[in-house]
């Protein structure tokens, strides 16, 4: 049974909003930590005000990976919930 039936409309909009708050909040701590990791990793010097070619092709590799991953994980999370929304209750 889809719990958010079992609420008002009022209710249901207010865990929708919360919801949607907690998932632009999850992306911009990823992006965050995305950012944070490569700068991290790649930027090694600062004797110029702007990024060399290898700081480049690091930060833009690293980003790649990045996202990657966490489309991995998101994938990985939905096939996880979709398996217990599926299982057969205890």
């Amino acid at each position: 049974m889809d719990f958010l039936s079992a609420l008002s409309d009022d209710e249901r909009q207010v865990v929708e909003q919360t919801i949607a708050t907690l998932g632009a909040k999850a992306e911009s701590e990823m992006k965050m930590t995305m950012v944070n990791k490569c700068f991290n990793m790649c930027v090694t010097s600062f004797k110029s005000r702007t990024l060399d070619r290898d700081e480049r092709v690091c930060i833009s590799n690293c980003a790649v990976r990045f996202l990657k991953a966490m489309d991995r994980v998101g994938m990985r999370f939905a096939e996880e919930n979709s398996n217990m929304m599926n299982a057969p209750p205890q």
